[in-house]
């Protein structure tokens, strides 16, 4: 049996491992945001950390929370729970 204490909770106080995919997912992209442009030299190496594109983004966010939010939907559909949605 695997320890999930290492995964966040969701709003219902269970832990999701697909929440947790996705914060880190958005944690991947922030830091890149965060270096891009950087180039540092240490010990005579040159350290570059490239520049942020749209391509990268979306590979890494669009499936990540792509999953979560279908998740929550599938979950809620068979729930049982008619809850409507604000406009």
């Amino acid at each position: 049996m695997i320890k999930n204490k290492w995964m966040i909770k969701n709003s219902k106080n269970k832990r999701d491992a697909m929440l947790t995919f996705a914060v880190l997912g958005f944690l991947v992209v922030l830091a890149k945001f965060i270096l891009s442009g950087i180039s540092l030299t240490v010990n005579g190496t040159n350290v570059d950390f490239g520049i942020l594109d749209a391509t990268l983004v979306a590979s890494i966010l669009t499936p990540t929370l792509g999953a979560y939010v279908m998740r929550r939907h599938t979950d809620r559909k068979h729930s049982g729970d008619d809850v409507e949605l604000p406009d």
